[in-house]
This record gives structure tokens, C-alpha cells and sequence, in this order.
């Protein structure tokens, strides 16, 4: 028998909100990251930089924030402490012992990967690679190409998806069992 997979989008799904953003603000408030960070909002309110630039120089910058991994730690706790309940719920009723949820998100795989670990789920997540400076935003088209490869079709059953944003309509679109909340 194939395994299953169910794939759970982190934000406005699992979460009421946009976990980038109070990852923004929690390093806003870090010393060492105020002033970078405060340019790299200027920047990105006047639309002079998209939002995969702002990602990639926030996760950047970040890293280099003292004691970076404890603060993610925090934070995903945090985090960990607001899903929600009755999704939690819905993705156990099409879980069992021959499926691997896999939470995908926009959002960095810093703390998407501490959030998964602690669900025991596996992740896919955005990543900025700090040797290469490379940034994979996983958005929209780029979920759907990641689930695809790691997790092949004629090898997996595409069981249950979940989400809240309408880019990643073709990816649940491939799924058994679907929500799209609005």
C-alpha cells in the first residue's frame, strides 16, 4: 500500500495569521537588527522591493541576530501555542498510520522546520541558502513543484490538502480530500 500525504498550509490555515510578519517584528525589536530591518519595511511599503527580496534580506539579516537559535525557539513556540484547534482536528480524521503530513509554507523553513519537528510532520518551507544567497520562495507554483518532487504521485497518495490562499488552488486541486477556506 502507497503512503499517504497530507499537506497543511502554516498561515491563515493552521494559524489565524501571517507568521512572517511577527517573525519580522520579533527581530525588528533586536538591537542589532532594528535599523536594517526598519529600511527593509521602508523598502517594501514603498513597493521598491518585492516581496521575495524582503524575505531573503530579513532572513539574512536575522541569522546574524545573537543567540538567533533560541530565538526561534521562542518563536516557534509561540507559534506552536496558537494553531488551531478544529483544523488540527479535520487533519487528524484523514490521518493514520500510513500518512505523512507535511506542512508547506511561504515561510521560512528557520522556524516552519522547529514547528513541523515538534507536530513530527515534515515540512517544506521557503529557504535561503547563507553560502549561495540563493532564496527559494515556496509560493504558489513553487508548492506544487516541491510536492511533486518530493513526493511523486505514482509513489504517494495525494490524500488531504489544506488552505487558506487562492495560489495554491493547483495544488490542492491534486488532492482526494480538499478545503480552501475563504
Amino acid at each position: 500500500m502507497k503512503l499517504k500525504i497530507n499537506v497543511i498550509d502554516l498561515d491563515g490555515t493552521l494559524i489565524p495569521y501571517d507568521s512572517f510578519r511577527k517573525y519580522v517584528y520579533h527581530f525588528l525589536f533586536n538591537r542589532s537588527a532594528v535599523i536594517p530591518i526598519a529600511i527593509l519595511i521602508l523598502l517594501r511599503v514603498t513597493r521598491s522591493i518585492g516581496l521575495c527580496t524582503f524575505k531573503k534580506h530579513v532572513m539574512g539579516i536575522s541569522r546574524k541576530v545573537p543567540f538567533y537559535s533560541q530565538n526561534l525557539v521562542e518563536f516557534s513556540d509561540h507559534v506552536l501555542r496558537e494553531l488551531d484547534q478544529n483544523i488540527l482536528l479535520q487533519i487528524k480524521r484523514h490521518t493514520d498510520d500510513k500518512t505523512i503530513n507535511v506542512l508547506c509554507s511561504a515561510s521560512p523553513e528557520d522556524y516552519v522546520s522547529l514547528i513541523a519537528s515538534k507536530l513530527n510532520w515534515q515540512f517544506i518551507a521557503s529557504k535561503l541558502d547563507q553560502q549561495s544567497s540563493e532564496f527559494l520562495h515556496m509560493h504558489g507554483a513553487n508548492k506544487l513543484s516541491a510536492i511533486q518532487k518530493k513526493y511523486p504521485a505514482g509513489v504517494y497518495v495525494y490524500n488531504f490538502a489544506i488552505s487558506d490562499s487562492e495560489s495554491d488552488a493547483g495544488l490542492i486541486d491534486k488532492f482526494q480530500y480538499k478545503i480552501l477556506k475563504k
